[in-house]
């Protein structure tokens, strides 16, 4: 199940910093870096500098 989680945040980040629409909306952008792969070292990262506004969700056009 972890390892689930983490493929389908890695699928998102790479889709949200292809993308980066959102990049004012959402305080864990600076911290993306226009990376093409994420770890799994990096995905807990960003994780944990997310505060679950939401504000990414509403804003972004692929959800």
């Amino acid at each position: 199940m972890q390892t689930e989680l983490i493929q389908e945040a890695r699928r998102q980040a790479e889709i949200c910093n292809a993308c980066r629409y959102c990049e004012g909306y959402c305080s864990v952008f600076p911290s993306l870096h226009a990376e093409r792969a994420f770890s799994d070292a990096s995905i807990t990262q960003l994780a944990n500098l997310c505060h679950n506004c939401r504000g990414c969700y509403y804003a972004c056009q692929y959800t």
